[in-house]
């Protein structure tokens, strides 16, 4: 699956403000896998 520009600006968003949230409900859309969004946003926090 692609990722639309909204969901693309999210995960862009993330990287600035760490907005997990936002980022995990585009990525859930995207990928439809709770478990890799979680991995990305936890790899992106640094945590």
């Amino acid at each position: 699956m692609g990722w639309t520009p909204r969901q693309l600006a999210a995960a862009k968003n993330v990287r600035r403000k760490l907005d997990a949230e936002e980022f995990a409900a585009a990525a859930i859309a995207a990928q439809g896998s709770r478990k890799a969004v979680v991995q990305t946003v936890e790899d992106m926090s640094g945590e």
